[in-house]
C-alpha cells in the first residue's frame, strides 16, 4: 500500500530544492570531498566565493568565522574578512525591478534621477541615491532570505521632501 506524502507538511521535502542548490555550489567550489573527509579543503578564495554565492545566511556565517582566529588558518581568516567590507553590490536591474514592483509603476513616474552605483552595499542592505520629482533621498534595499529584495526605507537626504 503506497502512502501519499503531503509535500506542504513535510519540511524536509520543502527544503530539498535549497539543499540541492547548496550541494551544487559546494561541488562547484570543491567542498564536497573535504566535507566527507576525502579531499583537500578548497582555497580561501573558493570558500569566500562559495559563501557569497549561497547568500545571506552563509555570508553571516563567513563573517562570524572571520572573527574566530582560533578555528581557521590565517589565510582563510584574511579572505573571510573581505565579507565584512567588500561585498558585491546587487545588480542594478534587480534593484530597478524590485522598486518598480513595490511602487507599482516605472521608476520615471516617481524619480527624476536614480543612481546606478550604490553608496553602500552590505550583507542585508544596499543604499542608492535617488531624486524624487522635488527632493533627494537615499532608499535602502533590504535583502530577505525568504522573500528576496524589498525596499525597506526612504530616508530624506539633503533637501527635505
Amino acid at each position: 500500500m503506497a502512502a501519499l506524502i503531503d509535500v506542504k507538511k513535510c519540511k524536509v521535502l520543502r527544503a530539498a530544492p535549497r539543499l540541492m542548490q547548496i550541494m551544487r555550489v559546494f561541488a562547484r567550489h570543491k567542498f564536497l570531498g573535504a566535507l566527507f573527509g576525502r579531499g583537500h579543503w578548497p582555497t580561501p578564495k573558493d570558500v569566500r566565493e562559495t559563501f557569497e554565492e549561497l547568500g545571506l545566511v552563509f555570508l553571516k556565517f563567513g563573517q562570524v568565522l572571520a572573527l574566530r582566529r582560533d578555528l581557521l588558518p590565517t589565510a582563510y581568516i584574511e579572505e573571510l574578512e573581505l565579507l565584512h567590507d567588500q561585498l558585491p553590490a546587487m545588480n542594478i536591474d534587480m534593484v530597478r525591478a524590485t522598486v518598480e514592483a513595490e511602487l507599482g509603476a516605472p521608476l520615471t513616474k516617481f524619480f527624476s534621477a536614480f543612481g546606478e552605483t550604490p553608496l553602500a552595499a552590505a550583507t542585508i542592505a544596499q543604499v542608492h541615491v535617488a531624486t524624487l520629482l522635488k527632493c533627494s533621498f537615499a532608499p535602502r534595499w533590504q535583502m530577505s532570505p525568504i522573500s528576496g529584495y524589498r525596499m525597506s526605507s526612504l530616508r530624506a537626504r539633503e533637501k527635505p521632501c
